[in-house]
C-alpha cells in the first residue's frame, strides 16, 4: 500500500544537505496528499528533515549535513 511504510537509508561515504531518498507511489493521487513522517532512532532524529510532495510520491530531505556512513529511518504515513 501507498498510504503507510518504512524508509531504511545508508548516508554512505560522502552525504551532503538535501533530498537523500524519494518514496514513488504505485499509482498517482489526484491532488497532492497529505504526507507525515516520524524519525526512527537517534541518528534520523538528529536531522533537520523535511518532505517535499507531490501527488507521484514525496522526496524526504534534510536542511544539515547527514553523518557519513550511518543508518537510520523514517516511517511515514500519507493521507489524502
Amino acid at each position: 500500500s501507498d498510504t503507510a511504510g518504512s524508509i531504511n537509508v545508508n548516508s554512505g561515504n560522502d552525504p551532503k544537505s538535501g533530498c537523500f531518498v524519494r518514496v514513488s507511489f504505485q499509482q498517482a493521487f489526484s491532488s497532492q496528499p497529505h504526507v507525515i513522517i516520524s524519525p526512527v532512532g537517534d541518528g534520523a532524529g538528529r536531522l533537520q528533515y523535511y518532505v517535499e510532495r507531490d501527488t507521484a510520491g514525496f522526496r524526504v530531505c534534510s536542511a544539515n549535513t547527514i553523518t557519513a556512513n550511518k543508518s537510520f529511518g523514517f516511517d511515514y504515513f500519507v493521507t489524502y
